[in-house]
Parts: structure tokens; sequence; C-alpha cells
């Protein structure tokens, strides 16, 4: 399932240019842009917000790729699969294509080698308020995450389109 649902993604995101990426579907939206020194980086997000500002197309391919899953991947597994340092990202579809799938790369293998029995152990005390939780409730976690934000990607698609 997991599958199909990045390979949906990716379809999506076929033909995506730089300004789509940018895209701001309303005024002081959480984006990508260089910071002071050039850096381009992902704009912080306070996940208690509410409701939050809305996030640009870029800024939910950063936090599926960053945020989500090479975090996850570092932490459960030691592993990192995309060029991403916190809220570092790219404003170029390029690289933003390449280490997004690198991200789900690295997360889903090293998901699949810990092997069954490992899998259902918990996280462990280093994931506070999750620590009760194991690798299968992680991929789950990481199925909704994905699921959700490429479905606003999509819809975000659609509205650029249309704008």
């Amino acid at each position: 399932m997991f599958d199909d649902v990045w390979e949906t993604l990716l379809g999506r995101l076929e033909g995506i240019t730089a300004e789509e990426l940018a895209w701001e579907p309303v005024a002081h939206s959480w984006g990508v842009r260089p910071d002071q020194d050039g850096t381009v980086i992902a704009d912080e997000h306070d996940a208690d917000a509410a409701p939050g500002p809305v996030p640009t197309i870029n800024w939910r391919l950063w936090h599926i790729a960053g945020d989500c899953l090479d975090e996850y991947s570092m932490r459960a597994f030691g592993s990192k699969g995309a060029s991403v340092s916190g809220q570092t990202w790219h404003l170029d579809p390029g690289p933003v294509l390449v280490d997004l799938d690198a991200a789900y790369t690295t997360f889903r293998h090293a998901f699949m080698e810990r092997g069954a029995p490992e899998a259902w152990a918990e996280l462990g005390t280093s994931w506070g308020q999750w620590q009760r939780h194991n690798l299968y409730d992680l991929a789950h976690h990481a199925l909704r995450e994905v699921t959700h934000h490429a479905a606003e990607v999509a819809l975000l698609r659609d509205l650029y389109r249309e704008r």
C-alpha cells in the first residue's frame, strides 16, 4: 500500500515547476526560501498552531522528506536518505524530487531490513510521548503523513493550474 501511495505522489509531481513549488495559495504561507545568508530553508512550523499558515507545495514536500521520512530513518534506523539537514531544502524541482525519493527509499529499505520481531519492540524513551509505540506504528504514521500531504500537494497543483 505504501508503494502505491508513493507512486501516486510521484505521478502527481510530474512536470512540476519551481514556480509551482513556491506558489503561495494565500498570503503568509509556510514556504521554502533563502534566509539572510542564502541558505534555502523551510519555514519553521509550530505543530500546535491552529489552524496555522497554509503550506506551499515545496514546504509539504520538505516536510514529507526531511521532517518525516528522513527524521524517522535517522532516529529509528540510524540512516539518512536525503541531503536534508534540519530545515534545509531546495528551490528547484530536480533536487526536490531526488531527495524526496531518497528519503522514501531509505525509510522503506531500513524498515524492511529490521524484520518482524524487532519491529514489535517499543521505540524507547528517546521518542518521548511515542516511546511505547513500535516500528509498525511508526510506519503507519509515516504512511498517514505521506498520504495526507500527497493529497494536499495534488489539490494545490490543481488550484495552481486553475488560478
